[in-house]
């Protein structure tokens, strides 16, 4: 199973993905957080947000790079309702 460190990501063809947990440099694995350690490697700081809350709907979180930091936002989705799937 492959673990990450939730510290810290970066953006790769626009799309997020979490740093690796140990980091491998040049064959050797860092179990760290040490913030250079992971520039060298492209993964930044993650900034989070707390997600909102609101009935009828859902939250998915989205990652953008603001300068040397990854920024955590929330995309706001309707929940269907039941009536609204059945077309009645």
């Amino acid at each position: 199973m492959r673990r990450y460190n939730i510290n810290f990501g970066k953006i790769t063809e626009g799309k997020f993905e979490f740093a690796p947990n140990p980091l491998v440099i040049g064959g050797r694995n860092y179990s760290t957080n040490d913030t250079e350690l992971f520039r060298q490697e492209g993964y930044y700081p993650i900034r989070y947000s707390e997600r909102p809350e609101r009935n009828g709907y859902y939250y998915t979180a989205v990652y953008a790079q603001e300068g040397e930091t990854i920024v955590q936002t929330w995309e706001e989705h309707v929940i269907p309702s039941e009536i609204e799937e059945d077309g009645a």
